[in-house]
């Protein structure tokens, strides 16, 4: 059934609530309602089953109001109560709100800096978490080279050589904490070949400004291999996975040092078990060269990646499994 369809009684059965919100309350026959993928909650309520000849619904104890289609989902009619219809759309029906802005809405708990990195000229990479004085800075990406799927944003290349998202700021390094938080975003290689190129290419890297402190998201040089390390009071640990995709791919850390853990997540899925026994993080701030995306140097000579890289965050905490699902699940 599609807009402009005949109507037919429909009784709302089940929740659909915004990805990250809570399930919204309606009045009439219902204790659920149907709620907005990416977008605000929407109170609404369901007219009562008492269908007129002429195609209305009537309210319990008000008049016949005349109501609209509103969803494919097999005709369900919905007005706010007291106004004119409106139109409530099914959660794969609403024209969604822009990526980054459901990112921000589903994950803005613990959220120190968000760069989509979808610009198209110049060298200012925007944090959208609003920090302004924790934006980017590009430096070698070839910007607008590509598309991130499903969101429809722009992208950069990160050619190979001489190429990063130089991250680092005094107020990012003033707020990070090694010993609990979340980093990670969307890459793509140039193409399955470099996967086995014999080079070593840094996705993100961020380290600690005391000795033993660091964190590395790497292409190995063997063939499909990546590494996920986390350094802390020099003890490391080390995560490996294994993939030769040419499509987009999700990687996730987190690290709880109150918990003892350290998690590896790929495409939405924590990676084996919890990594134990970690070292003490010191938290005396980031170095300033190497605090970067696509690459181990903010100057992005040192380890570049040769590839697309998208959306990236880094959060005060360790965001739970759910969450990163959730995070995955926008894009997909």
């Amino acid at each position: 059934m599609s807009v402009g369809d005949s109507l037919q009684p429909v009784v709302v059965k089940e929740s659909s609530p915004v990805q990250g919100g809570p399930a919204i309350p309606v009045r009439g026959y219902t204790s659920v309602a149907r709620n907005v993928k990416g977008g605000p909650a929407l109170p609404v309520y369901v007219v009562s089953d008492a269908q007129l000849d002429s195609g209305q619904y009537q309210r319990a104890g008000g008049k016949p109001m005349p109501v609209i289609l509103v969803s494919d989902l097999g005709g369900v009619h919905i007005v706010e109560e007291g106004q004119y219809p409106i139109p409530v759309y099914a959660v794969n029906d609403w024209p969604t709100a822009p990526y980054t802005q459901q990112v921000l809405n589903l994950l803005s708990d613990g959220l120190l800096a968000y760069w989509p990195m979808n610009e198209t000229s110049g060298s200012t990479v925007d944090n959208a978490e609003g920090t302004a004085a924790r934006d980017g800075t590009f430096n070698g990406v070839t910007l607008d080279s590509s598309t991130f799927p499903n969101a429809g944003d722009p992208v950069g290349l990160w050619p190979g050589a001489n190429s990063a998202m130089n991250a680092y700021s005094v107020s990012l390094s003033s707020a990070f904490d090694g010993q609990s938080f979340t980093l990670g975003g969307w890459f793509r290689v140039f193409n399955a070949g470099v996967w086995s190129d014999g080079a070593t290419r840094r996705f993100a890297h961020f380290n600690g400004s005391t000795a033993g402190d660091d964190i590395i998201l790497q292409k190995q040089t063997t063939g499909g291999s990546i590494l996920i390390q986390y350094v802390a009071g020099g003890t490391a640990k080390n995560k490996f996975i294994s993939t030769s995709t040419a499509d987009w791919f999700h990687l996730v850390i987190t690290v709880s040092l109150a918990n003892d853990r350290f998690r590896a997540y790929f495409n939405g899925v924590q990676d084996g078990a919890d990594i134990t026994g970690l070292g003490t993080w010191t938290n005396s701030g980031l170095v300033s060269a190497e605090s970067a995306v696509g690459a181990s140097t903010g100057s992005g000579g040192t380890f570049p990646f040769n590839g697309y890289c998208y959306g990236f965050g880094i959060w005060n905490r360790e965001l739970t499994a759910a969450e990163i699902g959730d995070w995955y699940d926008l894009a997909t």
